[in-house]
């Protein structure tokens, strides 16, 4: 009941090679602590990573790099500060002391090829216009819609906020304007473990259901109706999936989408909670 993880997590490993920082942009779906039993995110070997769980925190990391109308400076910390610029111009100053060395003509042909090299491949592209505070407020991301969701919508992420969506969609939406600016490459969001669907109609929490009896025992008297309350919440995380794969899809980026640019996967704990299996 207290195992750790015996490396870094895969979305770790990801992110180390990909995305801007190093770091993913890991977020807990309804803000809700994980435990040892539930946490699945590790930035190495015994160190659990607890991301983040409330939406304007995800939100706020985004801000700096909005350019509406002109206004606002990115932020110079961020990776997004260096946007436009190649790796080149990051080392410039070391690369100049580097050629002022008495070197042969051999090295100095390799040092040219290295240069044209990473000018080639060594470019960061910078958000796109669509990354600003309007395209925001177009995926709902309004304080008061953040500010409900990141309270768990006084518990539950499946209540409804503005009559379109609800809880969960908002963290989907910081995905997508997070997947939008670039401002990172390895996006996981992680819904609650143990949790109470009351939006939906579950009256009980979901690890007890899995297990058909209310309670995470291993036998005992099936629930009533629980076959139908399991499906209730295989549907609606089926739903959240789908408007997030549909939120991608309804930016356009150049040729394509946005969808187009990026691989989006839903994967379940277990195929069959009771079991363990």
């Amino acid at each position: 009941f207290n195992a750790q993880a015996t490396g870094p997590s895969l979305d770790h490993v990801c992110a180390k090679q990909v995305s801007p920082n190093g770091i993913p942009l890991f977020m807990r779906v309804g803000g809700r602590a994980d435990s040892a039993q539930s946490g699945i995110s590790y930035s190495a070997a015994q160190e659990p990573f607890a991301g983040i769980g409330a939406p304007l925190e995800a939100y706020a990391n985004l801000t700096g790099l909005f350019m509406s109308g002109g206004g606002g400076e990115m932020t110079p910390d961020t990776y997004k500060a260096l946007a436009g610029q190649s790796v080149l111009d990051l080392v410039k100053a070391d690369l100049e002391t580097l050629e002022r060395f008495d070197m042969s003509m051999s090295d100095r042909d390799k040092l040219e090829q290295w240069k044209a090299l990473l000018d080639d491949t060594g470019r960061v592209v910078g958000p796109p216009a669509t990354c600003n505070e309007e395209q925001a407020l177009a995926l709902g991301l309004t304080e008061a819609n953040m500010q409900a969701a990141g309270s768990g919508f006084n518990g539950d992420i499946s209540d409804k906020i503005d009559g379109d969506m609800d809880g969960a969609d908002v963290y989907s939406n910081i995905a997508v304007l997070s997947a939008l600016c670039d401002a990172n490459r390895v996006i996981f969001l992680k819904y609650p473990a143990t949790y109470t669907y009351g939006g939906i109609g579950i009256n009980g929490d979901s690890h007890g259901i899995s297990h058909r009896i209310g309670d995470p025992g291993m036998g005992g008297p099936c629930l009533p109706d629980v076959n139908t309350d399991l499906l209730k919440m295989d549907n609606f995380h089926a739903q959240k999936f789908a408007y997030l794969v549909n939120q991608l899809d309804s930016i356009n980026e150049g040729d394509g989408t946005l969808l187009d640019n990026c691989a989006a996967m839903w994967t379940n704990e277990l195929s069959d909670g009771n079991a363990h299996n």
